[in-house]
């Protein structure tokens, strides 16, 4: 954008011989812009140009999309001063930074001339020097040192408990193959018990019982051998103690079996 119609910086001679400093005249500007808003703006870019001739054309989109509506400008304006002013404040709002007041005007630049503004700019290492003097600069790297300090003290305090939360890690890595080995457990013992509660197959129960019946009916069979060929040395009450038990054990399978077998599937 071009300034025009200002007649104290139409040019560099009208500049010189008005005697006007380079912030007065910024200031000029703006507070006239503030007041009465340019209503004709003309583009002196060459890309800007082309881009506001493709916006400007009402049936450009249409023509070239006639069977879609028109898609929104990529080149959005951007937000106006009262949607910011009223925006909803973002997390960061909450963190207090203690960052330096940035005055409204730099007396040391409005002491200067054009020429020595020109000088300013045209060599870093001036334009370097000179912003290290200023307040607001130097109250920046204050801040930023006192930032990078404590930084460094909180990297060097998360350093002193890496061993603890090494440990810890270590410790919480055991307990966690406890616990699967635990629950593991758990579940083989929770399969055993819902096996051992729910209803049994008859005929794996009528198997098991037919074995279970021939197991004790082989132990009353051994003991009566063994008592009969004299190599038990109990005496007649144990011998019949043990034998009837064995083979009441007998008995009473075999009647179980049989009521089973009478029952049917």
């Amino acid at each position: 954008m071009r300034v025009m119609n200002y007649s104290a910086i139409a040019s560099d001679e009208t500049w010189e011989s008005s005697g006007l400093l380079l912030g007065k005249a910024v200031n000029e500007v703006v507070k006239h812009l503030q007041l009465n808003p340019p209503t004709n703006i003309t583009i002196t870019d060459p890309q800007l140009k082309k881009i506001q001739a493709t916006i400007s054309r009402p049936d450009a989109q249409h023509q070239r999309m006639p069977s879609h509506p028109p898609r929104q400008s990529s080149f959005d304006a951007p937000p106006d001063y009262e949607t910011l002013l009223h925006a909803q404040p973002s997390i960061t709002d909450d963190i207090a930074i203690p960052m330096p007041t940035i005055p409204a005007q730099f007396s040391q630049i409005e002491a200067m001339g054009k020429s020595e503004v020109k000088a300013l700019l045209d060599s870093e290492q001036s334009f370097r020097e000179f912003a290290e003097t200023m307040m607001v600069e130097k109250a920046l790297f204050d801040l930023r040192d006192e930032i990078k300090e404590g930084n460094l003290e909180m990297a060097r305090v998360n350093l002193e408990k890496e061993e603890d939360l090494k440990k810890l890690h270590a410790s919480v890595a055991s307990l966690r193959s406890d616990l699967k080995t635990s629950l593991e457990a758990l579940n083989g013992l929770q399969e055993r018990h819902k096996e051992l509660c729910g209803p049994r197959d008859r005929r794996d129960l009528m198997r098991t019982l037919n074995q279970a019946k021939r197991q004790a009916l082989d132990e009353s069979e051994e003991i009566a051998t063994e008592w009969v060929e004299g190599k038990s040395d109990k005496s007649v009450e144990e011998f019949l103690e043990t034998f009837l038990e064995r083979r009441t054990i007998h008995h009473m399978r075999g009647s179980k079996l049989e009521k089973l077998e009478t029952e049917g599937f």
